[in-house]
């Protein structure tokens, strides 16, 4: 559908003022940006159609006595007409004055006319929850980006990395991923954090002693040409649980860093609740 490019500044702006129209709960400026055959994709839920989109953000916005939004992360991928944010939502719950605290990610589809067509919302379920108040300090990350990252790698050169990366995974080779590392790679699932390359590694091992047939797709990379060792993959994850036959697929959206040429960042988000990796919350 965005066959036209848009300017950066534009999504750049959209972003902006439709952040403001939500903590402002004003739905018909929010509204005003949105294409006639939109599609939200939410987890464990789903609307279609401008009407359909409209009625499920009023009755959400309803619940909320006062809404607050800090933006993380954004980054726009010119090319694509696609913006990726990281963000933390605070709200005052109507019905019983507790305040709560959200941590999502999404990816903003936009036509050649500037209309958003497609959102899809990823959240840290694990993460979210109730906070003392609207005025509490923002989450702050463990990690920061490296301070000497080397030549900044180019789009077709991160995919070929994401991909190569992806493949390691889906053929059990815990020594190429280890290889991909950087040394002082953080890995921040929705569950356990890890940081160093020897901790990661751990993971990937876990992974293969405890679940079978892994595979790892990237569906897309958003590349923002302003910030090349920082991107978004959105993949799907899938592999068998040997202890209850199940076998899933989540999907991932993650942010991540490329840092003289190995991964030094990967912050993933999806639904642990319909995870079959759950037994991660019980590695050591």
């Amino acid at each position: 559908m965005a066959e036209a490019k848009l300017d950066r500044d534009d999504i750049k702006t959209w972003v902006q003022r439709h952040i403001a129209s939500l903590a402002a709960r004003d739905i018909p400026s929010f509204m005003a940006g949105i294409h006639a055959d939109i599609n939200v994709i939410w987890p464990r839920a789903a609307w279609a159609g401008w009407d359909q989109v409209q009625a499920a953000l009023t009755q959400q916005l309803n619940k909320m006595e006062t809404i607050r939004f800090y933006l993380r992360r954004l980054l726009i991928d010119v090319q694509q007409s696609v913006a990726a944010i990281e963000w933390v939502c605070r709200y005052v719950d109507q019905p019983t004055n507790i305040c709560y605290e959200f941590l999502g990610g999404a990816a903003l589809d936009f036509t050649g006319e500037g209309q958003l067509y497609r959102c899809q919302i990823h959240l840290d379920f694990d993460r979210s929850g109730v906070v003392s108040a609207l005025e509490a300090p923002w989450p702050q990350e463990q990690w920061s980006p490296g301070v000497d990252p080397g030549p900044p790698p180019s789009r077709t050169q991160s995919e070929q990395f994401l991909h190569t990366y992806a493949g390691a995974w889906s053929n059990n080779d815990a020594e190429t991923i280890g290889q991909l590392l950087h040394d002082d790679v953080y890995l921040c699932p929705p569950w356990a954090y890890r940081e160093g390359k020897e901790e990661v590694e751990a993971v990937a091992h876990y992974h293969f002693a405890n679940f079978l047939d892994t595979r790892v797709t990237p569906q897309r990379i958003i590349f923002d040409e302003s910030q090349p060792y920082f991107g978004v993959c959105q993949q799907t994850f899938a592999c068998t649980n040997p202890k209850t036959g199940q076998h899933g697929q989540d999907a991932d959206f993650a942010f991540f860093e490329i840092c003289q040429g190995k991964l030094r960042y990967w912050r993933n988000y999806f639904d642990t609740g319909r995870s079959i990796q759950d037994d991660y919350k019980n590695m050591d």
